[in-house]
């Protein structure tokens, strides 16, 4: 019986952890495509001798401060959850009886 209840807490807490890895996995390519952009458009040439002074347009492309905070509120609930789930993985196992 205590081999039978090891095996099943040892399958589960492999289930979690590849939970945990496979959700943060999900979190991390939704990041990088939520992050990607088109290339830049080549430079337009012109004209051999420019007639007057070129214009200088600034793009700011960067993201609004509130991504950083909901990227850090789920980074912070990842954690949170796992440390959680392995904390009932140790609270489980150590109640059971070992086999000598």
């Amino acid at each position: 019986m205590t081999i039978v209840q090891r095996t099943t807490a040892t399958a589960f807490a492999a289930s979690a952890a590849f939970a945990a890895l496979a959700g943060l996995g999900a979190l991390l390519i939704a990041a990088s495509s939520a992050a990607a952009q088109p290339a830049p458009d080549p430079p337009y040439p012109g004209p051999a001798t420019p007639t007057s002074p070129p214009t200088v347009v600034i793009v700011h492309s960067g993201s609004p401060w509130w991504t950083f905070v909901l990227v850090a509120i789920a980074a912070a609930a990842a954690t949170l959850l796992v440390a959680w789930l392995v904390s009932r993985i140790r609270h489980h196992t150590a109640a059971l009886p070992v086999a000598h």
